[in-house]
């Protein structure tokens, strides 16, 4: 270091500060110089394009993309709270209220109280969204072929276990104060 100069300690954006980065420095990427080269404007591009897919495929029965998320949550857990949907679909509360309102008026869910904590709500499909959603998980099966069609299996599952992990690095990053993970990371 030359005479004077200050040692200048350079921290990561994604980085909370004081936390160690496990990152190896010769497995960085360099940063991105055009904007298809950016990681959130791949995961972006590629959200918009499953969701075009799913909408096409959706919109002859009526079901929204969003909709359709909310369904397909309820049928691997029925029963959820209110706040647990909210949170297993990165939405705030009051948001995914308003949505469980409209699936309510639909026919497709039923709120059901808490018989210990009756400020607990729990939300379950209606027999009929059942039935529905049967009929529905063949078309997003169908987008995800579509998606993975050019992957070999192996690179499928590689996929999925780096966006699991990159996932989990940024939501582990992102402030807890009064927001999800996913409203901070828009």
């Amino acid at each position: 270091m030359r005479d004077g100069a200050k040692k200048v300690r350079t921290i990561n954006r994604l980085q909370p500060i004081g936390r160690k980065d496990s990152t190896p420095r010769g497995n960085r990427i360099r940063k991105p110089t055009r904007v298809d080269e950016s990681l959130g404007y791949l995961v972006r591009k590629t959200h918009h394009a499953i969701v075009a897919q799913l909408d096409e495929r959706l919109v002859k029965y009526g079901i929204s993309p969003s909709t359709w998320a909310f369904l397909r949550r309820l049928w691997d857990e029925d029963g959820l709270t209110q706040k647990e949907l909210a949170d297993a679909l990165g939405l705030t509360p009051p948001t995914a209220v308003s949505a469980i309102d409209n699936l309510e008026q639909r026919g497709f869910v039923e709120r059901r109280l808490n018989g210990s904590d009756r400020r607990k709500r729990h939300i379950y499909l209606t027999a009929s969204a059942r039935q529905l959603v049967a009929e529905l998980r063949p078309l997003a099966s169908e987008v995800n072929d579509i998606a993975l069609a050019e992957l070999s299996d192996s690179e499928a599952k590689e996929l999925m276990r780096l966006l699991h992990k990159v996932s989990d690095s940024l939501l582990r990053a992102a402030p807890a104060v009064g927001k999800t993970a996913l409203e901070t990371l828009e």
